[in-house]
């Protein structure tokens, strides 16, 4: 996996497999015909009423496309939230999503560039889906309360065509803001407990396809009474996994002891103990514990941090004695625990048994680093209410946050920290340094990297001193001090020369010698600078440093009147931007183009560059890359006219 790349999980944006048990339920099939009409679907219930299930069922049974979306606790980033959201589309329509992936990489703040990212987002949906088609979104209560999520999604179902329907599964009614307009205009609809509740014929056969039990018009009265159609209560009343224990002589023991819980006021711990985990072999119930803490987990998973053990075989049985899980991604290989046996489980196993916890989380954090899945082990962490032990995650993922884009994520997590773990870790200022950097504002991430840097220097890695002084080579050049910038790269290359993983500094810091040359009018110099960083990214197979360093070296050749190295240099860096449809840089690359056009007399070619310049810059919404394009547009014509 790349390092530099938002990982997605696709047994997140996968439709779960259907356990061949499951009720079909024909009663609310016909509710939802009558519903997929809707621009938004609304299924909301306490936990355990059978959403995920009757939304999986429907899913495979209907004839028009469905996308999918599990949501974690995880997805209350926003930033990771809608590139799942853009994931989960372009799993049902391969090549979808990759301007607004292109844009949500380049934003800083959602809440800023939210508008831009959904009027893209809409806009390849119109474009690039000409069919109807619906996007669930499970377990949407987990994101709900988060402001700029809500605000996003809501304003996005407003917005998009009327060929995409939106399906929102949640335990409580979601607070979108635009929800009371889209019901005046009957664009919602949708149902809840009340209609998500079995009935008593669907207990009959419910008991009759899960369990081969055929239950009397009395016992189903009982269950009904006693379980309120809960169908989390139904399965528990046989789901001891012992094929000879109350499951088949009877159900009202279990179903009383269920309501007496209930109406105790009594959460579930006593009743999945007594009537699940203790029924367990010890090794089981060893299992059910420790795989608890993974969330979703396969064999691999286990065996990288569980150890070496027979987890095929646990998982398989598992399975078949239909214990609360549910079996996800394409071959569903992956499982995990129905949330609520979960919770149980993960509570077990922290009061029993808190060092094997503790142990079974610190490998899995450690495991989720090496894969460079940053988002899910920064959760793991978080469960050790350890800041200290955070920041030290933070220092070691933010490196990579920063290349791959992920900056409203990262700048969450550094916000979050302690202001005194800033002060005490130097590496974490420059790291907000840098984000402050990415940012466009030089000067306060010069402040933090001249705060930070004599604490790295006292701490004596050169690694991080190198990474520092090319971070306030960039500050220093977005606030025209070409010749600081100049020093600070020469300091880093000074540094990071001939030492071993310290190549991409090294090149970074040539990138930045370069431009701050070029900008003091030491064009030769420069263009020999930029060819060594060239060839370096080329080392590193960087392509996206190699296209930066391409508009650089174009831009000194079009200074020597160099022009067809010039024009080769951005052509080289258009095939790059193109690659990773990022509209804003392809923008630039075409306002240069239609320069070296210009200055050459070749008019129509010109023109042509800045008119598409000036297309890439209207889509990506980014006004000042437009005014750039038609003032150089304008000089053109008034040379013409001269």
């Amino acid at each position: 996996m790349n390092a530099t790349r938002l990982p997605i999980s696709h047994t997140k944006v996968i439709i779960p497999r259907l356990r061949p048990e499951v009720l079909h339920r024909g009663r609310l099939f016909a509710l939802f015909n009558d519903l997929l009409d809707r621009k938004l679907i609304l299924i909301t219930a306490p936990a355990g009423y059978g959403k995920t299930t009757l939304l999986i069922d429907l899913a495979e049974s209907a004839k028009m496309p469905f996308c999918w979306l599990s949501l974690d606790a995880l997805d209350k980033d926003p930033q990771r939230f809608v590139a799942y959201l853009i994931a989960a589309i372009a799993e049902r329509f391969p090549g979808f999503g990759g301007q607004t992936t292109a844009d949500l990489r380049q934003a800083t703040r959602l809440g800023k560039d939210s508008e831009h990212l959904i009027s893209t987002l809409v806009n390849e949906i119109h474009t690039q889906i000409d069919e109807h088609f619906t996007l669930v979104i499970d377990d949407y209560h987990l994101v709900d309360a988060i402001p700029i999520i809500r605000d996003f999604l809501s304003r996005f179902i407003a917005l998009v065509g009327e060929n995409c329907h939106v399906i929102l599964a949640s335990r409580r009614l979601p607070a979108l803001p635009d929800i009371a307009l889209m019901v005046a205009r009957q664009q919602v609809g949708g149902f809840d407990l009340e209609q998500l509740v079995f009935q008593r014929d669907e207990i009959k056969s419910l008991f009759e396809k899960s369990q081969g039990i055929s239950l009397t018009d009395q016992a189903v009265d009982d269950l009904m009474q006693q379980t309120e159609g809960w169908v989390t209560g139904l399965l528990l009343s046989s789901a001891g996994g012992n094929e000879h224990g109350p499951a088949r002589t009877g159900v009202r023991p279990r179903a009383t002891l269920y309501h007496a819980a209930r109406s105790a006021g009594v959460d579930l711990a006593t009743y999945f103990d007594e009537q699940v985990l203790s029924l367990q072999t010890p090794e089981m119930r060893e299992f059910l514990l420790s795989t608890s803490l993974l969330d979703e987990f396969d064999v691999d998973l286990c065996c990288a941090v569980l150890g070496v053990g027979p987890w095929k075989e646990q998982i398989e049985l598992v399975q078949k004695n239909n214990l609360f899980i549910l079996q996800i991604g394409e071959d569903g290989s992956f499982s995990r625990y129905h949330p609520l046996f979960q919770e149980f489980l993960q509570a077990r196993i922290k009061h029993e048994e808190p060092d094997t916890s503790r142990a079974i989380l610190g490998r899995l954090a450690e495991v989720y680093e090496e894969s460079f899945e940053w988002e899910k082990a920064y959760a793991v962490y978080h469960q050790f209410a350890n800041s200290g032990l955070l920041a030290g995650f933070v220092e070691r993922a933010g490196p990579a946050m920063l290349m791959s884009e992920r900056l409203i994520t990262l700048s969450g997590w550094l916000n979050d920290l302690p202001g005194r773990l800033l002060q005490e870790r130097p590496s974490l200022l420059a790291l907000k340094g840098a984000l402050f950097c990415t940012q466009g504002d030089g000067q306060s991430a010069i402040n933090l990297i001249n705060q930070a840097l004599p604490g790295l220097q006292k701490e004596g890695s050169r690694a991080d001193l190198a990474q520092a002084f090319v971070r306030r080579a960039a500050a220093d050049r977005l606030l025209g001090e070409y010749t600081s910038s100049m020093q600070d790269a020469n300091e880093a290359m000074r540094l990071s020369e001939d030492y071993s993983g310290m190549e991409f500094t090294y090149a970074e810091a040539e990138l930045f010698k370069g431009i701050a040359l070029s900008n003091l009018g030491k064009i030769e110099e420069a263009v020999q600078v930029h060819k060594d960083a060239l060839q370096r990214y080329e080392r590193l197979e960087d392509q996206q440093s190699v296209a930066r360093v391409q508009m650089c070296l174009g831009d000194a050749y079009q200074s020597l009147d160099y022009f067809p190295l010039a024009r080769d240099a951005y052509e080289k860096a258009l095939v790059e931007w193109r690659k990773e449809m990022n509209l804003s840089l392809q923008a630039n690359t075409f306002n240069s183009l239609g320069v070296l056009y210009h200055h050459q007399g070749e008019y129509e070619q010109a023109v042509g560059s800045f008119e598409t310049g000036l297309e890439c810059a209207r889509q990506s919404n980014s006004p000042w890359r437009e005014g750039l394009l038609l003032a150089s547009l304008g000089d053109m014509y008034i040379d013409l006219d001269e």
